[in-house]
């Protein structure tokens, strides 16, 4: 994502959408800081309040395709699930 205007950098052609990995690991990040940020003053509490918003609204669910039993790693605006790399241990591949 472009930082300033929140444009997508698209990876590929067909990764120019959601992705699992890149969202967990954001989301990794943001959950460390609001447990760093433990303090009472109004700055702290926002910080955990938004890092909240953005943790509850992220759909996990999405990454399900159609609500299959695995997830996947990518989804395009503009060719759906054409990548359609499960994420899953080696025994179920």
């Amino acid at each position: 994502m472009n930082g300033t205007s929140g444009a997508v950098v698209p990876f590929s052609t067909n990764d120019n959408g959601a992705d699992l990995v890149e969202t967990s690991l954001l989301m990794m990040g943001l959950i460390t800081a609001r447990q760093y940020f433990a303090g009472a003053d109004a700055s702290e509490v926002n910080l955990r309040n938004d890092i909240n918003s953005l943790w509850n609204g992220v759909e996990w669910d999405w990454f399900r395709q159609n609500s299959q039993n695995v997830l996947y790693w990518h989804w395009s605006p503009s060719s759906a699930w054409t990548m359609n790399l499960k994420v899953q241990d080696g025994m179920n591949a």
